[in-house]
């Protein structure tokens, strides 16, 4: 009965060192159940990793931080990853630390390379490191205070030296020129009163200079069309034989003024002139001798 007794206390010792393992393990962040890939990365600085460190692939918990460990040789810190075996990681992948939120928890994801060969269990992967948000914004806020501290000794220093230079008999002079400058800006006031009561008669004028230019637009047009006719008249004159016209009135002149010819003979000589003014006496006496004696020269003869 004590054997037994003592076989069921080792047993039970067993399983509750098995069952502490396991959940140590589990809380490593190592999936206990299934599959998995070893990678390797090495770093300069770990600054936010530890064991169970989770290792995100696309937005996805795949595995986590399994080691931590420091080479003196290279100074570098190793890291052993474990990942889900389901995903297929490429050989010139990375393992990238990042602060995966605001506060700067770091973490580390895989970043998907383009080889067409698969990184097998063991290999070691490339690192890069992210830069923590809240440290370039602080590294960026330093070189920011430094530059306001300059600016503001910059302006003291501007300040002190224009109160020396602003001795008194200066500051009487910026005085008299600002007195002259409100008797200008004065003077500026009342020309524009001026000009705003003279306003009817501005538009007055403005209206005469605009029916003038109406006017001005009527004249050019009725010039416009004078010069058109004129064009027309000059196309008519340029289309008629001017030349050839000349040239007959000038032969028929040349003919007119040569006695030889039959226009020259009947405008020089009395011979047509004669006839005519014998033709229309025999005309009229013809006709006398009709009113006196018609029986003579018009017989009627009725049916």
């Amino acid at each position: 009965m004590k054997i037994r007794k003592e076989i069921k206390i080792g047993i039970f010792a067993i399983v509750v060192l098995a069952a502490t393992f396991l959940t140590i393990d589990f809380l490593k962040g190592n999936d206990i159940f299934g599959k998995s890939h070893t990678f390797y990365a090495k770093y300069a600085d770990i600054e936010g990793i530890a064991e169970s460190t989770p290792v995100f692939v696309k937005g996805y918990r795949a595995g986590s931080v399994t080691s931590l460990k420091y080479g003196k040789s290279d100074g570098l810190y190793t890291a052993r990853v474990s990942i889900s075996d389901e995903y297929d990681i490429p050989k010139d992948s990375y393992l990238e630390i990042y602060s995966s939120d605001i506060l700067g928890s770091r973490s580390i994801r895989v970043i998907m390379g383009n080889s067409d060969k698969m990184a097998s269990d063991g290999d070691t992967l490339g690192s890069r490191i992210e830069a923590d948000p809240l440290s370039a914004i602080v590294s960026g806020i330093v070189p920011l205070e430094n530059s306001l501290h300059s600016l503001i000794g910059n302006f003291d220093k501007a300040v002190v030296s224009i109160n020396s230079i602003l001795d008194g008999g200066l500051r009487e002079d910026i005085s008299m020129i600002s007195a002259d400058l409100r008797k200008s800006a004065a003077n500026i006031s009342d020309i524009t009163a001026g000009i705003e009561s003279q306003g009817p008669r501005i538009d007055s004028i403005i209206h005469s200079i605009n029916d003038i230019a109406g006017n001005f637009a009527n004249t050019a047009e009725s010039l416009d069309r004078t010069v058109k006719n004129a064009e027309a008249i000059t196309v008519s004159l340029k289309e008629a034989d001017l030349k050839n016209a000349v040239l007959n009135l000038r032969d028929l002149l040349e003919k007119a003024s040569d006695p030889s010819s039959s226009i020259g003979k009947l405008l020089t000589t009395d011979s047509l002139h004669n006839a005519v003014n014998s033709l229309a006496t025999d005309l009229d006496t013809l006709v006398k001798r009709i009113e006196r004696d018609p029986k003579k020269y018009i017989k009627i003869s009725v049916f």
